[in-house]
């Protein structure tokens, strides 16, 4: 498994090294998209936002919290699928799904890069949060934020699955993706707080795996709370992660075996 990840880890910086100058036009891009919440923050005065009054007011730290979960949402979503509709194009899906490695194994470990690459941009994120804007980050439980951040993704990548076997058995999914993640920032307070919405969307974010992931990350990086303190959020996000893998995996294996018997596993 651990030689199958670094084959595709391998690969992919390979891709992204050819093109060295791209690295600096990302950092560059992430500078501005902190900055942009920096100052719309700016323009909110904290007696004006009662719903942030548990996390001090601050709405750019809020809003951090958020880049950092929708970084890493993005991933769980995308990334598998951009890895099985590249290998299709490229003519190599159906060569590496015919070796011995598992179909989990290979789903997994075509995204793994994707996601030591989101956590290094994260990495950069919490860096220019705290040094170039002051956010406090002295309070946060590391290990609760990391097992928030671990169960969010487990949580998330069932659909990024689902929509990966769409590619690989009808050639098409990734249009959804869009909606999917349009859907979730709107209810689940990425950057903004679930308590601005209208009742019946705060009914339908409470059913979402995304709102739990948020309020767990938040509350273990900006208030401090450790892993018992947060442990309702990570017991739902378990849930949808224990649940939602093996169906998601299930499905991928069910279209992988259709696109065999019908000859689609490559664009021709």
């Amino acid at each position: 498994m651990l030689q199958l990840i670094y084959a595709f880890a391998r690969r992919d910086v390979m891709q992204r090294s050819t093109s060295p100058f791209s690295w600096l036009i990302q950092l560059i891009s992430m500078i501005f998209f902190a900055s942009m919440f920096f100052f719309i923050g700016r323009t909110f005065d904290q007696s004006s936002a009662p719903s942030l009054h548990t996390f001090h007011g601050h709405y750019f730290a809020y809003a951090l919290v958020g880049l950092v979960f929708a970084r890493f949402q993005a991933v769980a979503l995308e990334s598998f699928a951009t890895a099985v509709r590249t290998d299709q194009t490229a003519g190599t899906l159906e060569a590496m799904l015919v070796t011995r490695a598992s179909v989990p194994a290979i789903v997994f470990s075509a995204s793994a890069w994707s996601f030591a690459f989101a956590g290094i941009q994260v990495i950069v994120y919490l860096i220019f949060g705290a040094v170039l804007f002051g956010v406090d980050l002295h309070r946060a439980d590391v290990p609760a934020a990391l097992v928030a951040l671990i169960l969010a993704v487990a949580a998330t990548s069932p659909i990024g699955i689902l929509v990966a076997a769409s590619v690989v058995a009808f050639r098409q999914g990734n249009s959804l993706l869009s909606v999917i993640a349009g859907a979730t920032s709107l209810l689940s307070g990425v950057f903004y707080p679930v308590a601005v919405l209208p009742h019946p969307l705060q009914v339908c974010a409470a059913i979402l795996p995304a709102t739990h992931a948020l309020n767990a990350l938040r509350e273990a990086v900006l208030l401090g709370a450790g892993i018992t303190a947060i442990s309702p959020h990570l017991s739902i996000l378990l849930a949808f992660a224990a649940i939602g893998i093996p169906l998601a995996l299930t499905a991928f294996v069910v279209a992988v075996g259709h696109a065999k018997r019908v000859g689609s596993l490559s664009y021709v």
